[in-house]
């Protein structure tokens, strides 16, 4: 969500980021940037300030939120304020209330590795000193005797500040903004997660919950992207699948919509730039589920299966009008009979259903759709949505079962 407009450091540049600026001049939008910070309790007041959206700019501002709150602007004609609130690359337990996360024994052993890691602090300071002692005498002896210094030791990092500490972002950059009045959330994060993808459907509905009694205005709209299609280095080749689930799963919860991202990604950078049309995903689940209108903001989506003559007959919600394939046939369909041992399907439509057969499973019981890390998928219905990846099956999955029970070692 980071990601911004234009390219400003780490995170930024959206395709045709130039024009996308340039053409910035929406005096009825106003943008806020919350500066970034760390803290241990909640805060009372952040850093930035409201300015009109203008080619001066949005650049800095979060792609997607700018084009979801330009969508928005337009379909509803009516002035729109977006705060950007955004850290790229962390947990969602860093935005999270430690009241929340220490009512989940789960979720606290987290949080209690985080404090632990902060008690320990000033022993390993103390223990660099040493280190750093000892260096300067045999980088001092090497110098007089012509030789290389050996390396510095590794300067340890405060744990205060680390922008992945268990409540430490809703600390400081969503506890302050809590006594303004908003219309709703949109949300987009889970790579940082995928280590504990099964856990996150857990700790993403905690935080919704969360931060919905923390505002006091009940169930407000809550919005989220799920994740692009990816190739990342994970141990297990379908973790962002179980994630992706996980996302989904949060939709039990009222007035939450999710944006289906999985055909926009890019294999190859796990920041893709298509933000536009992130946006306006994200904005018609805002028009439907926060403003009433009856627009269609969600691909097929699976709703029920039958077995018939050895092969699977799946039907779909939010396919009104019928099911399109972009492609000869449907592609990216697996199938597996009792043994649990998937394969990939013939698939093909008939009427509003999806037909899969294949000849290595005679009796099949189950299916799945796109449940890869970067899938092959070309499923979507007659307003352009592509159809979220799902399975039939609950059968066991990687992650499920691993709970976190200490800060993450990423730094």
């Amino acid at each position: 969500m980071e990601f911004a407009v234009w390219n400003h450091g780490v995170f930024g540049g959206a395709d045709n980021a130039e024009k996308e600026v340039a053409a910035a001049n929406f005096p009825e939008m106003r943008l806020f940037i919350v500066n970034r910070e760390v803290a241990g309790k909640p805060q009372t007041d952040v850093e930035g300030k409201w300015v009109v959206a203008s080619p001066a700019t949005v650049g800095s501002f979060s792609a997607v939120g700018y084009f979801f709150g330009r969508n928005l602007y337009k379909a509803i004609k009516a002035p729109v304020g977006l705060i950007d609130s955004t850290w790229g690359g962390t947990e969602a337990e860093a935005w999270t209330s430690s009241e929340a996360i220490d009512a989940d024994p789960d979720l606290k052993a987290v949080a209690d590795s985080w404090q632990q890691r902060i008690l320990d602090f000033p022993s390993a300071l103390q223990t660099y000193q040493q280190k750093l002692s000892e260096w300067e005498k045999t980088a001092e002896d090497a110098e007089t005797k012509g030789n290389v210094a050996p390396p510095l030791p590794p300067t340890p990092k405060d744990p205060r500040s680390n922008s992945w500490r268990a409540s430490g972002l809703w600390n400081a950059m969503i506890a302050p903004l809590t006594p303004y009045a908003i219309a709703g959330a949109i949300w987009y994060q889970g790579e940082s997660n995928a280590e504990f993808a099964y856990q996150y459907r857990k700790v993403f509905s905690t935080m919704i919950r969360q931060w919905r009694t923390s505002w006091g205005e009940g169930d407000f709209p809550f919005f989220f992207v799920q994740l692009a299609n990816f190739v990342p280095n994970n141990k297990f080749p379908d973790t962002w699948a179980v994630l992706r689930e996980s996302q989904q799963k949060v939709l039990d919860l009222p007035k939450t919509g999710m944006a289906v991202a999985v055909d926009i990604g890019d294999p190859h950078d796990i920041h893709p730039r298509n933000k536009q049309e992130v946006g306006r995903r994200l904005a018609l689940a805002a028009q439907n589920v926060a403003y009433g209108r009856k627009i269609e903001y969600m691909g097929p989506s699976f709703k029920s299966m039958r077995v018939d003559a050895g092969g699977l007959h799946l039907r779909f919600t939010h396919a009104v009008g019928g099911l399109v394939v972009r492609g000869p046939s449907p592609t990216g369909f697996v199938i597996a009979g009792q043994d649990q041992e998937f394969y990939p399907a013939t698939a093909k439509v008939v009427g509003n259903e999806v037909v899969l057969t294949s000849a290595q499973v005679s009796k099949p019981v189950a299916a799945r759709y796109a449940w890869a890390d970067d899938p092959k998928c070309n499923l979507y219905n007659k307003q352009g949505l592509p159809a979220p990846p799902f399975r039939t099956d609950d059968w066991l999955v990687s992650t499920q079962g691993s709970v976190r029970t200490e800060a993450s070692k990423i730094w």
